[in-house]
């Protein structure tokens, strides 16, 4: 998922906003939607910070009903497994919190690659 995820949010930043790599990437995605967790909850992947830092590019990027769930989906999953101001899993507590903040952002547009398409731009 993660590798699919940088994948499409690569297409989209190089001007691919259509296609059918898009579609069967964002369909692929979505198979690894967010669900609810338990507090300290094995993430289960050892890649989970990382694919999900670029599974909510591309559902932001993709706008729409993706964006709509992902994100929500997302923000809950990681709230929920925030243990007294940081998270743990992936490389280390610093990476992981590191990656979890940038996620929970993404809809303010910090970052400077949110200059291209996305709800409400």
């Amino acid at each position: 998922m993660a590798r699919s995820a940088a994948g499409v949010s690569s297409l989209y930043y190089a001007g691919v906003f259509e296609g059918d790599d898009i579609t069967r990437g964002l369909k692929y995605i979505q198979r690894f939607s967010p669900k609810a967790a338990k507090p300290n909850e094995e993430q289960g992947d050892a890649h989970y910070f990382y694919g999900h830092y670029y599974a909510c590019q591309a559902m932001f990027l993709a706008g729409g009903e993706y964006w709509a769930k992902w994100y929500p989906a997302i923000r809950d999953q990681l709230i929920s497994r925030q243990q007294n101001g940081y998270w743990s899993g992936d490389q280390s507590s610093d990476y992981a919190t590191s990656m979890a903040l940038i996620i929970l952002q993404m809809p303010n547009r910090y970052l400077p690659v949110y200059t291209g398409k996305g709800p409400g731009s």
